[in-house]
C-alpha cells in the first residue's frame, strides 16, 4: 500500500495554517491530483512523493486561488537574508498575518532515509490570530529571536543550535492566504548569503520503506 509522506515541518504546517481555516485540507488534496504546478525552488514530483508535499500543497493550492479569485487573494510574503550570523532576514509585503517561521537544515547524505535529510533547526507559530501580526509590521526576523506574540516550537527549550559553514539551510514563512516566502542560504565568510537552490529527495513510502525516485 502506498501512502502519502508528511513530514515533522509538513504537520507544523498543516497544524498553523489549516486548522486555522487559511485553506482547505480536501482542496489542496484534489489539486495535487489534478494540478501539477511546482514554482521556482521547488522539487517536481508526482502526487504521491515528496519530503516537502505540505509545503507544496500550500504553494501551489494559494497560487489556484489567486487564479480563482483574483479580487480577494492576499499578496505573496516576501522575504530576503540581510546577513549576519544569527542570520537577519527581512519580511514585508502579504495582508495576511503571518502564522509560522521555520529554519532547517538540509543533509545531503544518501546513507540516510530521505526523510531523515532536513529538519527543523528553529520553528516559531503564532500564540493565536490576534497575536499574530503582519509581516511589515514584524519588519525583521533574526535567527533564535522570537517576536512578540509568537512562541517558539523547535527547539522545545534553549536556545537554537549556532549555524555554521559547509552547511545548507532554508527558510520558509508561512502567512494566511497568500503564498509563503522561502529560500535556501549558507553561512560564508562569517555571514549569511543567499545558496543555490536545494533540491529534496523524491520518494514515496510502500511496505513501511522509503523508496527514493527521480523527481520529475
Amino acid at each position: 500500500m502506498i501512502s502519502i509522506v508528511v513530514s515533522f515541518r509538513q504537520r507544523a504546517a498543516q497544524n498553523t495554517l489549516l486548522n486555522r481555516g487559511v485553506i482547505s485540507l480536501p482542496f489542496i488534496r484534489k489539486l495535487g491530483c489534478l494540478v501539477r504546478f511546482f514554482p521556482p525552488g521547488c522539487s517536481t514530483v508526482t502526487p504521491l512523493s515528496s519530503v516537502s508535499l505540505m509545503r507544496r500543497r500550500l504553494i501551489f493550492a494559494s497560487s489556484i486561488s489567486c487564479v480563482l479569485l483574483l479580487s480577494s487573494c492576499e499578496p505573496a510574503t516576501q522575504a530576503k537574508i540581510e546577513g549576519g550570523n544569527p542570520p537577519v532576514f527581512s519580511v514585508w509585503s502579504g495582508t495576511g498575518k503571518l502564522w509560522m517561521i521555520s529554519i532547517t537544515e538540509y543533509i545531503d547524505d544518501k546513507s540516510l532515509k530521505p526523510s531523515q535529510r532536513e529538519h527543523d533547526l528553529w520553528r516559531v507559530d503564532a500564540d493565536g490570530t490576534e497575536s499574530a501580526q503582519y509581516p511589515s509590521t514584524i519588519g525583521k526576523i533574526t535567527y533564535g529571536i522570537v517576536p512578540r506574540g509568537y512562541h517558539q516550537s523547535v527547539p522545545s527549550a534553549g536556545a537554537p543550535p549556532s549555524l555554521t559553514p559547509g552547511k545548507n539551510y532554508s527558510y520558509f514563512f508561512a502567512s494566511e492566504n497568500g503564498m509563503p516566502a522561502r529560500g535556501d542560504f549558507e553561512i560564508r565568510n562569517g555571514t549569511a548569503v543567499a545558496a543555490a537552490t536545494i533540491q529534496p529527495p523524491c520518494y514515496y513510502e510502500e511496505g513501511g520503506k522509503e523508496i527514493e525516485h527521480p523527481c520529475m
